[in-house]
């Protein structure tokens, strides 16, 4: 009994012996490939970490894969994912993720987009968006841009900013100081005569604006600028052009005096040859004014014609009658502003004046 006692006693021992033996040999290289290693003072590492001062809390050597499991008993957030969270930092100028060297840092790729990024600020040394063709479809005119610019409100206000406890006193200020002084437009009074560059984020129930889509709708607007502009030299050359053969080929211009008498005089032969369109009456005004025209009796067939600043034709009057008559313009529907009427003869412009509706 006693020696299976003793033999049972040396198989053990030689079997710790043993035991202690693979242990010394292997241990070693297993400490230093461990996946996860936990460290006396609660530090964790994660990777092949030979010889690392300054560990972090949490320090990953390598790469990182997160992968997003779907999470239906948390509302509003159907997948997991990586939460960053910041307490008790002293300096607003900490930020959570550092770029690598060479200040590398990439947020998705061309074909892997960031759907949607959200931020008090952005800085960056070029911006630049995705505008070829090939993407795109349903292409539309850009219309009436002036008249919608005209009505935005440039403002300068305070961004309300949201502080936390845990920020010191100088970081709070420096969050308040960042929203003070911006200027731009109320996205509420933009979304009437702009409203594709208006957008209501439900979640958080904040209207935002796009003002880089503004961009195309100031471009048209100066296309219009120059439109209407080229329309005004080209009325102002003809009347200049007009008083210098009334200056040059007349002592004194029939019509001059017909308009100073407010009647027309005919020639020797009983009757003047050419039309004349005058200048309305008020002008400006707010509920009617008259326009004084006088047709050649060898008119055939004439019309006075109403455009808009952008050049669009408001209304057509036919005008019947020969000789010297008064066309009578009631404010109606017209909105404030400037507009021009043109005279034409037998396909012929005669002239074309402005004239301004006040409120």
């Amino acid at each position: 009994y006693l020696f299976k006692i003793n033999y049972k006693l040396n198989m053990k021992k030689t079997f710790l012996l043993s035991l202690l033996i693979i242990t010394f040999f292997v241990l070693p290289k297993h400490v230093y490939s461990q996946s996860i290693k936990s460290y006396s003072n609660g530090d964790v590492s994660v990777g092949r970490i030979l010889s690392q001062p300054n560990l972090r809390i949490f320090d990953v050597k390598g790469n990182v894969f997160f992968s997003q499991v779907p999470d239906p008993a948390t509302p509003l957030y159907g997948y997991s994912g990586v939460f960053f969270e910041t307490y008790n930092i002293s300096s607003a100028e900490v930020p959570i993720m550092y770029p690598q060297w060479t200040n590398t840092y990439w947020i998705g790729n061309s074909v892997q987009q960031m759907y949607r990024v959200y931020s008090e600020r952005f800085y960056a040394n070029g911006v630049w968006l995705t505008s070829d063709s090939r993407r795109k479809s349903n292409f539309r005119d850009v219309n009436n841009s002036l008249d919608r610019l005209l009505k935005l409100k440039p403002l300068i206000y305070d961004l309300q900013v949201e502080t936390r406890e845990e920020m010191t006193n100088q970081w709070k200020q420096n969050v308040i100081n960042s929203g003070k002084n911006q200027i731009g437009f109320i996205a509420q009074d933009m979304e009437k005569d702009f409203p594709f560059l208006v957008e209501l984020d439900s979640a958080s129930n904040r209207y935002s604006v796009n003002y880089i889509g503004l961009i195309p709708e100031i471009v048209k607007s100066i296309q219009e600028l120059n439109l209407i502009l080229e329309t005004k030299i080209k009325v102002l050359e003809e009347e200049i052009e007009s008083l210098k053969g009334n200056c040059c080929n007349q002592s004194q211009s029939q019509f001059e005096n017909q308009e100073h008498n407010n009647n027309i005089a005919p020639t020797n032969d009983g009757a003047n040859n050419t039309s004349v369109l005058f200048q309305n009456n008020p002008n400006p005004f707010n509920t009617e004014t008259k326009i004084k025209y006088y047709l050649a009796p060898s008119t055939n067939q004439a019309a006075m014609y109403i455009y808009d600043m952008n050049g669009k034709q408001i209304d057509r009057f036919e005008l019947r009658e020969k000789g010297e008559n008064f066309l009578q313009i009631q404010k109606g529907k017209l909105a404030a502003g400037i507009y021009y009427y043109t005279l034409i003869a037998d396909g012929k412009e005669i002239a074309t004046k402005k004239m301004i509706l006040t409120d």
